[in-house]
């Protein structure tokens, strides 16, 4: 058992404990080394993150902007067909009773018109009176 604990000097004692310290700062370095690199990756998903989300928020704030002015464009475009429509009845309106005006002027004259038997009785038409020629009637031969 004495040869098992001939190989363990002071040399070699103090080799392999600054072995140990030499991965223990290898260790150390590298687990700050991945802890930078994974920090470095979250900032950068993060940024890309708020950057992708407030580029979300300006397009939907860009496309309700569009969209409420094509609906107000839409409104007025409306609103003016209404207008239009208006004007154009009440113009046919006024048309209509101009023409209904002038319709009942019409009547009005042709029924206080001076009628051929007021004017002259002693006129009568040849039908009225039976006197005209008949070829087909030979009794008034």
């Amino acid at each position: 058992m004495s040869n098992h604990f001939t190989s363990f000097t002071v040399d070699t004692m103090k080799a392999f404990g600054q072995d140990l310290a030499d991965l223990a700062q290898h260790r150390t370095e590298s687990i700050t080394n991945i802890r930078n690199h994974t920090e470095g990756m979250l900032a950068g998903f993060l940024k890309e993150f708020h950057d992708a989300a407030a580029k979300r928020r300006n397009d939907a704030a860009e496309d309700a902007e569009a969209r409420r002015n094509h609906l107000n464009a839409l409104r007025a475009e409306v609103q003016s067909l209404r207008e239009t429509f208006t004007a154009e009845r009440e113009a046919m309106a006024t048309d209509i009773r101009e023409m209904a005006a002038e319709l009942r002027q019409a009547c009005e004259t042709f029924r206080n018109r001076p009628r051929a038997d007021q004017a002259s009785p002693a006129k009568e038409s040849p039908r009225s009176s039976g006197r005209g020629k008949n070829k087909h009637n030979k009794s008034a031969e």
